[in-house]
């Protein structure tokens, strides 16, 4: 049984048991008026998400792969108009730390267009890097979290870099034979 039908029963129920005591004391009769649910207009409340948020929605989560592709289209000689808006865009959904701003230099990428020809490129490429400046600048004295799993985790990533340090080594023998 759905929720919707499980609910519909409910305030069925509900109606006929009001019913019943307003005809035993008579007075809540005119008081209390119960509808079934399928004769009342469904009334839509519009929702603000989407859905559930994935990992690469979240601001402070990108993929380097993502901003060294959208530095290149930033960099491209004679980019598109749209194309540089598009970016941009992009960018500004994402506050990518300071580590990846200078190792990536999408920073500069981004600084360069500030004075771009066209106004809302320029203007757009401004407030991508003021968000990314203020940002780090308000959290540049926060500590970092250090992220420790348990024991078992622990345990299974040793194995895994002993077993990789391992077949590289072995690789490394055969290439020399």
């Amino acid at each position: 049984m759905t929720a919707r039908r499980r609910s519909a029963l409910l305030r069925a129920e509900t109606q006929i048991y009001f019913q019943s005591v307003c005809c035993l004391g008579g007075s809540m009769d005119k008081f209390v008026v119960r509808k079934p649910k399928c004769l009342q207009p469904e009334v839509k409340i519009p929702s603000k998400t989407k859905g559930q948020a994935t990992l690469y929605s979240l601001k402070r989560v990108v993929v380097l792969e993502d901003i060294k592709r959208w530095k290149c289209i930033l960099e491209f000689p004679n980019q598109t108009r749209e194309n540089l808006m598009n970016t941009l865009k992009e960018l500004k959904k994402k506050i990518p730390s300071e580590e990846v701003i200078r190792s990536t230099k999408i920073g500069e990428a981004v600084g360069s267009l500030q004075t771009h020809d066209d106004k809302d490129v320029s203007h757009l490429a401004q407030e991508v890097y003021n968000q990314w400046e203020t940002f780090i600048k308000e959290n540049r004295s926060k500590p970092n979290i250090e992220v420790r799993c348990d024991a078992a985790t622990e345990k299974l990533r040793q194995n895994a870099r002993r077993l990789l340090a391992e077949a590289q080594n072995m690789e490394g023998h055969f290439k020399a034979h």
